[in-house]
């Protein structure tokens, strides 16, 4: 019977044994299957907060997600809003027109025939252009954004998932074309107003300023002059088209 007795007592241990480990395994099952649809629906609000941003760049501030996933979307929201002002930066140089009196009869009379202001003017708006469009290479290029993705002190699964958002959802690489496009354009701007500078300055002795008009001495001074102008309102014209076609903030 004592025979008996200790086998009954050893089936019972193993029995609540099992039994822990049944209750362990369950309860591993359920956090296993709870932290990934948790991942499920995290990832799908980081979604939906990348495209709204990418929509709009009036993008609510608020966070949605939780847990490291915000640290993720504040970082997303962080960096995007560094691109959207730089790329705000540049379109600004453009929009701003701060050249938009460069050839009037009143600044042809006073800063002519050499220009030396216009051309300090036209020589500074080129370094502030170099020094953006340089911040703007940087924002998108792959060591910055892992750099920031490092900066998160997260484990590789959401380093990665910051720069998918980055290049998939914000897609900060596709506008490049479309900026380095109005870049081209807007240096030609102002090479043909430096075409329109040189001819006056070359032409010095043969125009002078009567009234709101530039007045030249011979008809063929006075087609050549209309051309350079007429060249430099076209390449305004493209200009401006480029410059709506830029997301920007």
């Amino acid at each position: 019977m004592k025979k008996h007795g200790k086998i009954s007592k050893g089936i019972l241990i193993l029995i609540i044994v099992i039994c822990v480990l049944a209750v362990l395994v369950a309860s591993a099952v359920g956090v296993y299957f709870f932290d990934k649809q948790n991942k499920i629906n995290q990832e799908k609000i980081l979604d939906d907060v990348a495209n709204s941003m990418y929509t709009s760049s009036n993008f609510d501030s608020e966070t949605k997600t939780t847990g490291k996933f915000a640290i993720v979307e504040n970082a997303l929201k962080e960096y995007y809003t560094e691109y959207l002002n730089t790329s705000n930066d540049l379109v600004s140089i453009y929009s701003k027109n701060l050249l938009a009196n460069s050839l009037t009869a009143s600044n042809i009379s006073s800063d002519g025939p050499e220009f030396t202001k216009t051309k300090e003017n036209i020589n500074k708006i080129k370094e502030t252009e170099t020094s953006t469009l340089a911040k703007y290479d940087e924002l998108i290029s792959d060591e910055y954004i892992s750099s920031k993705a490092s900066e998160l002190n997260l484990s590789e699964y959401y380093s990665n998932l910051f720069i998918d958002k980055i290049n998939q959802n914000l897609k900060v690489k596709e506008d490049v074309n479309t900026l380095k496009e109005i870049v081209s354009e807007y240096d030609k701007w102002l090479d043909d107003i430096n075409n329109v500078l040189a001819f006056l300055n070359t032409n010095k002795d043969n125009w002078k300023i009567s009234g709101n008009n530039v007045m030249f001495t011979n008809v063929k001074l006075v087609s050549q002059y209309n051309s350079l102008i007429s060249d430099l309102s076209k390449q305004e014209s493209v200009l401006n088209i480029k410059l709506k076609s830029l997301k920007t903030n």
